[in-house]
Parts: C-alpha cells; sequence; structure tokens
C-alpha cells in the first residue's frame, strides 16, 4: 500500500465513461443507454441495489445528453424549467410529490424528451397513491442491475482499492471474491473498513492482514 498522506482522506470519484466498470451485472442497463435516444419509451428505470454503480451510470447519461439531473428530494422541491428535456431522477422510488411526477410524464410525452429514474426497486414495487401514476409508471421499460458474480466482483474489488490508491496483491482479491457477500454494498463496506484498519494500524493490506480483518466481521 503507498500513499503520501497517513492520514484518512476521501479521494474524489470520476464519474465518466473512463472510469466506469462495465460488467455482466450491468452490460445490458449500460446497453439501454447507449441505445439513447432511440429508446421505445421516453422513460427508462434502472434499478438495482445499493452500490451498484446506478448513480454513476446516470451520470455518465446526463452528461451525454446535457441533461438536469436531481435526487428525489431535489425534484420534490425545485421548479424544473419547462424547456428541460431530457432529466435523471435518482432515488426516485422516493419522490414524495407524486401529482408532480404524473405532471412531468404527460409533459414529456406530449413535448418530447426523455427521463432516467434510479432506484433500488422497480417502478412496479413503488409505494404510489395515484392509480393513474402507478399505470403509466408500471407501464415504462425497467432494467435491473443484477448482483455481482465472481468476475464481477473481482473488477469491482479491483477498481475500488485504485479508486483509493491502494495497491494490493492478486491473491488478496480472490480470498475476498470468496469472503465476500454477493453485492456491490458489502464490497464497498469491506474495502472502505480494509483501507480505515491498515491506515489506523499502519499495515499494507497484505493476505495475513486481510484474513484477519474478515475473521473480526465474521465473529
Amino acid at each position: 500500500m503507498r500513499r503520501q498522506q497517513t492520514f484518512d482522506l476521501s479521494l474524489p470519484t470520476e464519474f465518466d465513461r473512463d472510469n466506469f466498470l462495465v460488467t455482466e451485472s450491468n452490460l445490458e442497463a449500460y446497453g439501454w443507454l447507449n441505445q439513447w435516444p432511440e429508446w421505445p419509451s421516453r422513460f427508462l428505470a434502472i434499478y438495482g441495489d445499493p452500490g451498484c454503480g446506478k448513480s454513476h451510470m446516470g451520470k455518465i447519461w446526463v452528461n451525454d445528453v446535457k441533461g438536469v439531473a436531481l435526487t428525489a428530494a431535489e425534484f420534490d422541491t425545485r421548479l424544473i424549467a419547462d424547456d428541460a428535456k431530457n432529466i435523471l431522477i435518482d432515488n426516485a422510488d422516493q419522490i414524495g410529490d407524486e401529482e408532480k411526477l404524473f405532471h412531468l410524464y404527460n409533459r414529456i410525452n406530449q413535448e418530447g424528451g426523455t427521463v432516467l429514474l434510479l432506484s433500488q426497486a422497480p417502478p412496479s414495487r413503488w409505494k404510489m397513491r395515484l392509480a393513474d401514476l402507478k399505470s403509466r409508471m408500471n407501464s415504462i421499460p425497467a432494467v435491473e442491475i443484477l448482483p455481482p458474480d465472481d468476475n464481477s466482483l473481482e473488477g469491482v474489488l479491483k477498481k475500488l482499492f485504485n479508486d483509493r490508491q491502494l495497491r494490493v496483491d492478486n491473491n488478496v482479491i480472490q480470498f475476498l471474491v470468496r469472503h465476500t457477500e454477493r453485492s456491490f454494498k458489502s464490497a464497498v463496506e469491506l474495502v472502505d473498513i480494509l483501507d480505515k484498519r491498515a491506515l489506523r494500524d499502519k499495515r499494507n493490506i497484505t493476505l495475513p492482514f486481510v484474513r484477519q480483518i474478515v475473521a473480526e466481521i465474521e465473529t
């Protein structure tokens, strides 16, 4: 492990195509983004577990289309210009203002544009009070980012370490693949724990060190 700093410093993450890892888990969703503007609907939902890369994928899209990026909370509280045509809404399943979403749906379909909705669950499982809105959300294409397989998890772990400027041997990666829950969120949390413990204990992230930390987590 090589660093100039001896304190915990969060490194900025670049949300562009060059820093996005395409795997079997997200290949279908990534392909849909690349098909824009030839989507079969003006709305597209991409959903998956926390940490699976939805937000990164959304930022790639919104930069490509020069769109407007909003979280659910911002969507509820901000005025959206009537000439905003390409809109990203992250955590869309947490939108509270259903009337506003219903109005957006009608406007985009009438006037043109596209909306990308990111969420943990598909729109068919969102809790919505407005029956008309629910039926419309159920009709839009929804693409899942799947939990990672071994190859995907290996790539994700390597990227997470690289993002933190940490160099680890391949035997460490292979050990973590065998001992990490099959979710992007777990991979992110585990790398964060290893990074902080290595800084605290002034240790390199070697296989013996990783075995020790994983054993502590599992007990």
